[in-house]
């Protein structure tokens, strides 16, 4: 991997009084902040170490420019579709930012070297501590300042890291493609801003799928062709799936527990997807769906809160019908990128997650 120093952006905590407030709205107001005197900017390229704890656990990332080289050539893998209406909006917001306000994520295995030398960074100034009181975490920034350090970094990527998967952030790296790929900018868009983070340190959650159909098949007929292909098993209460292969389906206040009969999952492929398979025959064949990345009546709810959100949904919904699916496993992902094939759209939320422009990047 190419990685380099950035001049970075960041946020002038003595005019926030409020950090879960004031980050909650950048996605929509940093044009107006940024205008407004609220951000600084380095005087100097910098690669950033990055600590978030929360629940007593500790993640550490590195905060760099990504060379969007490294996209063409492979090296950046992604494991998801997208979808052609967030790609759209990514873009116009990047537009109107001319700002990447929020790091891509990117995932790779674990290198001892690497976490030893974080380790020494931190026992330095940090140069910004941000407390964040609804999530409980705690989010620490350095300056890597030593240049034989930084060297070290930039040559143990070069060489002992070969490639990466982009945890979060695949259409950001669409709209940074998209961006470079314009001939008429008149705005020298750069390379990719990224955090680095080891695949020991993120956890992988499910997106739940929430459905708006019943308007248009009823629920006693969408149970009877999914008979089809699952066993079928009511369930007292809302309970995540336990294993891969089984989804829970929540209709109005009823849960089921589908699992795949045997037939659907075998398979000679390397990984047998579930998301997939939801895709293939329950959406299209029983439900018309016939491209997740254009149908504007699945909606996608992901992270460690997304069973609460997905029944608000459905009782607000009277047409709606949601599935909880297992985790992927990070080996799954990868083996997936390696063989150059993706997930269907939101199959992966990865924590720890960051705020956007807690640290952002401006277009030269």
């Amino acid at each position: 991997m190419n990685i380099k120093p950035f001049k970075a952006l960041y946020p002038n905590l003595k005019l926030v009084p409020s950090p879960d407030s004031f980050f909650a709205v950048m996605r929509k107001e940093f044009p107006h902040y940024l205008k407004n005197g609220f951000f600084k900017r380095t005087k100097s390229p910098n690669i950033l170490l990055y600590k978030i704890t929360s629940n007593a656990k500790a993640c550490y990332g590195l905060i760099c420019s990504t060379d969007v080289n490294d996209i063409h050539d492979g090296k950046v893998l992604k494991h998801e579709n997208t979808i052609a209406s967030k790609e759209q909006q990514m873009l116009d917001l990047a537009l109107q930012r001319s700002a990447m306000i929020k790091p891509v994520l990117l995932g790779h295995p674990h290198h001892q070297d690497l976490q030893d030398l974080y380790h020494e960074i931190e026992k330095g100034k940090v140069f910004l501590s941000i407390e964040l009181k609804d999530e409980k975490s705690l989010h620490e920034i350095w300056k890597i300042k030593d240049e034989a350090i930084q060297q070290a970094i930039i040559d143990m990527f070069s060489t002992s890291i070969q490639q990466c998967y982009i945890a979060d952030g695949h259409h950001r790296v669409s709209t940074g493609i998209l961006l470079n790929k314009s001939k008429k900018n008149t705005i020298e868009y750069g390379d990719l801003l990224s955090i680095y983070m080891s695949f020991n340190d993120l956890q992988i959650y499910d997106y739940s799928r929430v459905v708006t159909i019943l308007n248009e098949i009823s629920p006693v007929s969408l149970i009877s062709q999914l008979s089809k292909y699952f066993k079928i098993k009511p369930l007292k209460k809302l309970i995540k799936p336990r294993e891969k292969h089984e989804i829970t389906m929540l209709i109005g206040k009823e849960v089921f527990r589908l699992k795949w009969k045997k037939k659907y999952i075998q398979s000679k492929k390397a990984v047998i997807l579930d998301a997939e398979l939801l895709n293939e025959y329950v959406f299209k064949n029983i439900m018309d769906i016939k491209d997740v990345r254009f149908d504007s009546r699945i909606k996608y709810i992901g992270g460690t809160k997304n069973s609460k959100e997905m029944k608000a949904e459905i009782l607000k919904n009277d047409y709606a019908i949601g599935f909880m699916l297992y985790p992927v496993h990070p080996e799954e992902l990868m083996t997936l990128a390696d063989a150059g094939e993706t997930l269907p759209p939101k199959s992966t939320w990865f924590e720890p997650r960051i705020k956007n422009a807690i640290i952002a990047q401006e277009f030269k």
